[in-house]
């Protein structure tokens, strides 16, 4: 080895010794780059990758792990002695005029009291109350709603008849009954232009946190699922619980759920659209000026 050239005599420069024939070869270069940027930048290095790999492992533990927190029971069923059912005198009967004003059709909804409060019971198909591993997270998403626009969901409650969930009640019943009510709300104070943007704003709201939740799709909207309580306000129910209740197949369906099973917001957007139609008109769905003629 000799010194490099050009390096005044006498002084030592160990770090700058070169081999015999004056150029480093490819390996020493690239241990002399590596001893350079060494002890700070390893220790860089060496943390950026136990971040990457602790954060992975906590990735691959929170999936593993989520479907268990899901199924975790957070709804109870509600004791039947709490539960007092409505005589069948009391039931609520609405009446839906879905092609014209001669044809009607009619269905009871089962009402109860609970908390002080009048609760509606709808019958969870297909159930014993013995929940399977699907239909308990579907429960828990739907006890975790609490939004203005959508109705709220107390649990479950057994009797003789069958099994039950206990959802809010909406006074004025079903959005479809307060349109066709021209008496109690006529055109030109409860149906102004003012108040028919504020119900579809209800609406849209209530669709709005809903497809952004754990739900994300409710499959099964028309203005009979949208009820109206004392104070107006439109709220949206029968989502969720589609292991008990099937996907709607009505004049409120998109025509790509029609052809084939399934639901989509894409679809939502579609149902709301005829509702408010129906809003806008006071008139049954897909209701045209041809069509009254010939009626």
């Amino acid at each position: 080895m000799v010194r490099a050239p050009g390096l005044p005599p006498g002084e030592e420069e160990d770090r700058k010794w070169l081999p015999f024939n004056g150029r480093s070869t490819k390996h020493e270069s690239a241990l002399y780059c590596c001893g350079d940027l060494s002890i700070p930048d390893i220790i860089v290095i060496v943390l950026a990758v136990t971040v990457v790999v602790v954060a992975t492992i906590a990735f691959i533990f929170y999936r593993q792990n989520r479907r268990d927190r899901l199924v975790r029971k957070r709804w109870s069923h509600i004791s039947s002695d709490l539960v007092t059912q409505l005589e069948n005198n009391e039931l609520n009967v609405v009446s839906l005029k879905i092609d014209d004003e001669r044809k009607k059709m009619k269905f009871q909804i089962r009402r109860a009291h609970y908390d002080k409060k009048i609760v509606i019971l709808k019958e969870l198909e297909h159930s014993d109350g013995n929940f399977n591993e699907t239909q308990m997270i579907e429960l828990n998403a739907v006890m975790q709603i609490d939004y203005n626009n959508l109705t709220k969901f107390y649990g479950t409650v057994k009797f003789d008849e069958g099994v039950f969930g206990v959802f809010e009640y909406g006074e004025r019943g079903s959005l479809r009954y307060v349109l066709n009510d021209k008496v109690s709300y006529p055109e030109n104070t409860f149906m102004d232009w003012e108040f028919k943007i504020s119900v579809m704003y209800d609406i849209a709201k209530g669709m709005s946190y809903l497809h952004s939740s754990h739900i994300q799709v409710h499959g099964r909207l028309k203005s009979t699922n949208c009820v109206v309580d004392n104070r107006m306000v439109v709220k949206v129910t029968d989502f969720g619980c589609n292991s008990f209740l099937s996907p709607g197949k009505d004049l409120w369906t998109a025509p790509e759920h029609l052809r084939r099973q399934g639901t989509s917001q894409k679809g939502d957007v579609y149902s709301f659209s005829i509702i408010a139609q129906e809003i806008v008109l006071r008139k049954s769905t897909f209701y045209t000026e041809l069509c009254a003629d010939r009626a």
